[in-house]
């Protein structure tokens, strides 16, 4: 780990963790805050507008020069309780910048006014838009956290409605299990400085609203995870959420039959995104297959949680 991560992890231990608790996460939701607003350099580097869908923000950013050729619909983290940060546009540029795409960021409302029900109702409308709008182009969907958990519970309902199936997702940290009971959580929990399960937990059930919180478009690990899109994760490995283990022992059956689980560079995995040569952070890449043999790794559920066997992880 470089010294900057030294640093920024230091730094982050002095700061309340508002997921340490029930009452501190039911006191951080409390705090009405704004999403942050797109910051100046990105309205002059991007083109930039803004449209409402049942009663919802959505942005969207557009690069200025050269052909858009791909969507990506963006959804932030937060835990379900928390909006959209300065840093998510950081990140949003850097996906444009990379791949030339153009961004839609749907500003889902939050919890605990809010539940999953009524964001899957507003993200349906913005996909349908966003794939009319592509035509034959691709269109991948993109979030972090719990924003990557709603990426994949739209490939999951999508595919249950039998809507256009999204070309792609790219989740970073996805946080895929909302009940937290994972028995592997409880090793990363004293390093992980940002979250923690207790809070977390609490934050997923009022997400989950009348839903079970085992529901797979609350929490997506529960579903069969089957004939969804190529996925590209990147996760970190002491974060609450997504526990993981190194192992020697022999590779479990996967996941998902046909699927193969290792650590491929996003340009070549994903050709629509590509824009020259990258060098990813860590990384773990999920991807569909027509044969098992030969993959560098492979996920298996043990339990309501992920459990990586072995980790084919770069930096």
């Amino acid at each position: 780990m470089s010294l900057t991560m030294d640093l920024t992890r230091a730094l982050l231990r002095l700061r309340p963790n508002p997921f340490r608790t029930v009452a501190s996460m039911r006191k951080s939701a409390s705090r009405s805050r704004p999403d942050a607003p797109v910051p100046e350099a990105l309205r002059r580097s991007f083109s930039v507008t803004a449209d409402t869908v049942r009663g919802h923000e959505v942005i969207m950013l557009t690069p200025r020069t050269g052909g858009v050729t791909t969507d990506l619909v963006y959804t932030h983290g937060g835990a379900y309780i928390h909006p959209l940060l300065g840093v998510h546009w950081q990140i949003i540029a850097a996906l444009i910048h990379g791949t030339g795409a153009r961004v839609t960021v749907p500003l889902y409302g939050l919890a605990p006014e809010h539940t999953a029900d009524d964001a899957y109702q507003f993200l349906e409308d913005v996909y349908r838009t966003v794939s009319e709008r592509a035509g034959s182009a691709p269109v991948f969907l993109v979030g972090d956290s719990a924003g990557a958990g709603l990426a994949i519970g739209q490939a999951i309902l999508y595919r249950e409605k039998g809507i256009r199936a999204p070309n792609g997702l790219l989740l970073f940290s996805p946080w895929v299990d909302v009940t937290m009971s994972n028995p592997g959580i409880a090793a990363v929990t004293g390093l992980d400085p940002i979250l923690a399960p207790e809070g977390l937990a609490a934050a997923g059930a009022d997400w989950a609203g009348r839903r079970d919180i085992t529901d797979p478009l609350v929490s997506p690990l529960f579903d069969t995870l089957e004939s969804l899109p190529q996925t590209s994760i990147y996760q970190g490995v002491t974060t609450s959420s997504c526990p993981m283990r190194r192992s020697s022992q022999p590779r479990p059956r996967p996941l998902v039959p046909g699927w193969t689980y290792g650590s491929t560079p996003l340009h070549s995995t994903s050709s629509s995104l590509r824009r020259g040569p990258r060098k990813p952070a860590m990384r773990c890449i999920m991807r569909p297959t027509a044969s098992p043999q030969g993959d560098q790794g492979r996920m298996s559920r043990t339990g309501p949680g992920l459990d990586w066997h072995p980790l084919s992880l770069q930096k």
